[in-house]
């Protein structure tokens, strides 16, 4: 679609193999989409899960990766059924817990829709 405005390199599938993980980072789009496309709950990889922080004012994220203050802040880890789709806003902190054992699979897709303007017919501007 070319109103939609994507990070780099997705919509992608990303497959992680045993110690496989994503730090913690925000993705800075308005939207991001995780869809698992293989699940703990079918014994297809142990470990794993998307692991999610609170909203908190002045922890830095790098902090957070390399295991300084913050890296136990956390507030949740989801591990949802293959197919079973998660979507939350790009300030929201978060990361890929390392996988144990099998391969985790997951699309993965953030974005933002292109601020596009048209001229109505009295003059003026509307974002739409």
């Amino acid at each position: 679609r070319d109103d939609l405005v994507f990070a780099q390199a997705e919509p992608a599938i990303n497959v992680y193999g045993k110690g496989g993980a994503f730090l913690p980072h925000k993705d800075h789009q308005s939207l991001t989409v995780l869809l698992p496309m293989s699940a703990p709950i079918e014994s297809v990889f142990t470990g794993g899960g998307t692991k999610f922080w609170p909203p908190a004012a002045g922890r830095g994220m790098e902090a957070a990766a390399g295991g300084g203050v913050g890296a136990d802040d956390w507030s949740a880890v989801l591990w949802p059924s293959a197919g079973t789709a998660m979507l939350f806003g790009g300030s929201v902190d978060h990361a890929g817990v390392p996988v144990l054992s099998g391969k985790r699979v997951m699309f993965v897709s953030s974005f933002t829709k292109k601020k596009v303007w048209t001229k109505e017919p009295d003059g003026s501007w509307k974002r739409v």
